[in-house]
């Protein structure tokens, strides 16, 4: 085995491309970076250097609103539509029951 090591730079310029981030609808990505060098490895005699790159990644809560909590709501509130369906229709009230029930688990 070739020892390495990792030198730090004076004044690392590290950073993230947020423009080109495709989750950016969803996730809020923080354009920097911190590194941290250190080593890795199963034993105390075979040891790796290595460096851990941390970013700071956060989600948008308004796209768990949208995307989940609205048509849910929308779906448990479609639910009542059964009571206005007279009681005589059996059958009707049923077909509405199991369509709602079978939209909400797709």
């Amino acid at each position: 085995p070739v020892p390495a090591a990792f030198v730090e730079a004076d004044s690392p310029k590290l950073g993230v491309d947020t423009i080109n981030f495709a989750f950016d609808d969803e996730w809020v990505l923080s354009p920097s970076v911190t590194p941290e060098i250190t080593t890795v490895g199963a034993t105390a005699q075979r040891r790796f250097p290595a460096v851990h790159l941390r970013a700071c990644v956060s989600r948008r809560p308004i796209f768990i609103l949208l995307n989940v909590a609205a048509p849910s709501s929308i779906i448990s509130i479609l639910s009542l539509t059964t009571y206005f369906v007279p009681p005589e229709d059996t059958a009707d009230r049923l077909n509405l029951s199991i369509t709602i029930l079978l939209t909400a688990v797709a």
